[in-house]
């Protein structure tokens, strides 16, 4: 299966394809090319479009999202991307199915099944880029808590002239 890998940051959309465990055409695009967070979303279509025979899109994302809906329920570094819902409209545009997940749950996520946290049940992540952001996994599950954005320690944005 050939998957489309999209990160959404605050400063880069960085973009791979994943086939057979294998990661390939590895891009870094700058988020903010004008037109707000709806140009940006065609942007990673335009990105998707561009590798023939994909069959699923992965997406994590800077932002609280809402894991059930996809809906980003915050966005304090993607100006316009509270209330949209990329995993929608990705879909709409591109008729593929189409995962979204917070950034540092998503990595978060991937240091438990292939990393530094592969042996353990407990731990918490904190990445530091645009912003600052966490997750946290208890039992070996991420914890989302009742609102669903346990581990999001504030998204702090530590370089707002990006």
């Amino acid at each position: 299966m050939k998957i489309s890998c999209i990160d959404i940051g605050g400063t880069y959309i960085k973009s791979g394809v994943l086939e057979d465990g294998v990661l390939t055409d590895v891009e870094e695009t700058p988020t903010d090319g004008g037109g707000g967070a709806r140009a940006m979303l065609s942007r990673v279509a335009q990105l998707v479009r561009q590798t023939p025979g994909v069959e699923r899109v992965g997406v994590s994302t800077a932002g609280e999202v809402d894991a059930r809906t996809g809906v980003i329920r915050l966005s304090d570094n993607i100006p316009g991307y509270t209330g949209l819902n990329p995993r929608q409209i990705l879909e709409g545009e591109l008729g593929l199915p189409v995962a979204v997940e917070n950034d540092v749950n998503a990595a978060a996520a991937g240091e438990f099944a292939f990393g530094a946290a592969r042996d353990e049940q407990d731990f918490l992540m904190v990445s530091y880029g645009t912003g600052v952001g966490g997750a946290v996994y208890i039992g070996g599950r991420l914890y989302r808590g009742r609102a669903g954005s346990a581990g999001e320690f504030g998204g702090l944005v530590t370089h707002p002239e990006a």
